[in-house]
C-alpha cells in the first residue's frame, strides 16, 4: 500500500464518564481503545470528541484531558506534561465543552497499543473535573496509516 493509505480503523464509543478532584496529576478514566499495528513503521491517527465538565470554579482554573499510550498509570502522555491535549478554562461557575482530539502517534510496534483518556485540573479554584457529565455519546477513533 502507498504511504498515507489507511490500513485499519478502530473506533470505540462511550457514554459514561469519570471524574477527578486531583490537581496537577493525571488520573486514569478507564476509557480506552486499542489497536494492533500491522507494521512498526506505520502511524496511528487519533480522532475524537471529549466532553469535559468543570464544576465549582471560583477562580481561574483549567479542566484538562490528555491521551496516554499504554494507559495513564505507566504509559506515555502524548500531550503537554501539564496542559495535556485539550483544556477548558474558566474564571467562574460551572462550564462544559466538547473538546477535539486530533493527534498522530508513532508507536513503533506491531504489538497491541492502548490509548487511554486521563484527566487533571490546575490552578485551584475548581471543585471537580468530569468526563461525560450527562451521558453524552463520545468516541475515540484510531486509524493506522502507512508510514
Amino acid at each position: 500500500m502507498p504511504t498515507g493509505s489507511i490500513v485499519q480503523i478502530v473506533s470505540q464509543n462511550f457514554n459514561t464518564g469519570a471524574s477527578t478532584t486531583t490537581y496537577n496529576t493525571f488520573v486514569a478514566t478507564g476509557k480506552s481503545v486499542s489497536i494492533t499495528p500491522t507494521s512498526a513503521s506505520n502511524k496511528i491517527l487519533l480522532l475524537g470528541s471529549i466532553p469535559i465538565f468543570a464544576s465549582g470554579i471560583s477562580s481561574g482554573a483549567h479542566a484538562i484531558f490528555s491521551i496516554f499510550r499504554g494507559g495513564v498509570a505507566s504509559g506515555t502522555n502524548l500531550g503537554h506534561a501539564s496542559f495535556g491535549m485539550g483544556q477548558l478554562y474558566s474564571s467562574s461557575g460551572d462550564n462544559i465543552a466538547m473538546l477535539s482530539l486530533n493527534h498522530i502517534d508513532t508507536p513503533a510496534t506491531t504489538s497491541s497499543v492502548t490509548y487511554e483518556i486521563g484527566l487533571t485540573q490546575r490552578n485551584g479554584g475548581i471543585t471537580q473535573t468530569t468526563l461525560c457529565v450527562n451521558n453524552e455519546e463520545y468516541n475515540i477513533t484510531l486509524m493506522e496509516i502507512v508510514g
